[in-house]
């Protein structure tokens, strides 16, 4: 489907804030828009590249080329998806910004020091020698604003280093395949949920994409939002899941 000039992106007045799964089955949910499906960039126009399954402008607000100067490979990360490049190293950030890495996507956090240091979100620690602390993302589940194209909102559980800090928190990470009810991790890889969904409920074989909601409002296929154990809050939104098809296509 193509929409307004021609950008293979929807601008109905019904489709310009879409949440996952809300889209027609053709399209996909996309930085808050229904925007056509791809493969590869032959799929797209000649004025967009596929990020990780849907047409976006090549001159949009994030390229995932990497940045002048050198640095990640935004080619394939460990286990096969493209890395998602907005810094390469600490010189490409603000004052009082780091340069850091989680599952594939790289950007400029605040550094902190404690959970206070961050409003809205955590002072969460990231790999390195010695251990680097900076703010989570305090991205959008329901609509991944505040991601970077090419990228989702999940929720996680906390791994808590300083301690007083939150059971959840939101970050951005590379769009994987699996759907809704299959197994996932937070790795990188194919096992990254698909655009639709979150990897963060508990099912009997261990973790499970699924897709989010907002406890009072319906799932897209019209079920009722789900409470988890420990439910998310964010906003005044508490967040929940809707119910995962049992039978899902995994990769």
């Amino acid at each position: 489907m193509v929409g307004d000039a021609g950008l293979n992106v929807c601008t109905l007045d019904d489709e310009e804030r879409c949440t996952p799964g809300s889209c027609d089955p053709a399209l996909v949910c996309d930085e808050a828009q229904c925007r056509s499906r791809c493969g590869d960039d032959s799929d797209c126009l000649t004025d967009q590249r596929c990020e990780r399954g849907a047409c976006a402008p090549s001159d949009g607000p994030f390229d995932a080329g990497a940045p002048d100067g050198g640095a990640p490979d935004a080619g394939a990360a460990d286990g096969g998806l493209p890395t998602v490049v907005d810094c390469s190293r600490d010189e490409d950030c603000g004052a009082s910004e780091i340069c850091v890495a989680n599952a594939g996507v790289y950007t400029c956090r605040p550094t902190c020091t404690a959970h206070s240091d961050c409003p809205g979100t955590a002072c969460d620690w990231f790999e390195g020698d010695p251990i680097r602390f900076a703010c989570a993302l305090a991205c959008d589940p329901a609509t991944s604003t505040g991601c970077p194209i090419g990228t989702a909102c999940t929720v996680l559980r906390f791994s808590d280093m300083l301690g007083g800090g939150p059971t959840y928190i939101t970050e951005c990470r590379v769009i994987g395949a699996a759907e809704p009810g299959c197994p996932c991790a937070y790795d990188g890889a194919s096992r990254e949920c698909d655009a639709s969904s979150s990897c963060w409920i508990e099912g009997p074989m261990g973790m499970v994409c699924a897709i989010g909601c907002v406890l009072g409002e319906d799932c897209p296929d019209g079920s009722a939002c789900l409470r988890p154990a420990m439910p998310f809050t964010q906003g005044g939104r508490t967040f929940g899941f809707c119910a995962p098809p049992t039978s899902p296509t995994c990769p």
